[in-house]
């Protein structure tokens, strides 16, 4: 059923409020499967790119 909507099934029984998509699921699967060292690198760049939008935000307010 959750495939079908294209939800996670902890979104549809209610353990999250995240919706997390399809797309999104099968991304972060697909990073599960890299080496190590290219997660780290990965998540390098991913820190980084948050990092800016929170400050981003932070000025904006």
């Amino acid at each position: 059923m959750a495939q079908a909507l294209g939800v996670s099934l902890d979104y549809l029984v209610g353990n999250t409020e995240f919706l997390l998509n399809t797309d999104v699921i099968k991304k972060i699967q697909e990073i599960q499967k890299l080496p190590q060292e290219d997660r780290n690198h990965l998540f390098y760049v991913v820190d980084n790119i948050l990092q800016n939008v929170r400050a981003k935000q932070a000025f904006a307010g």
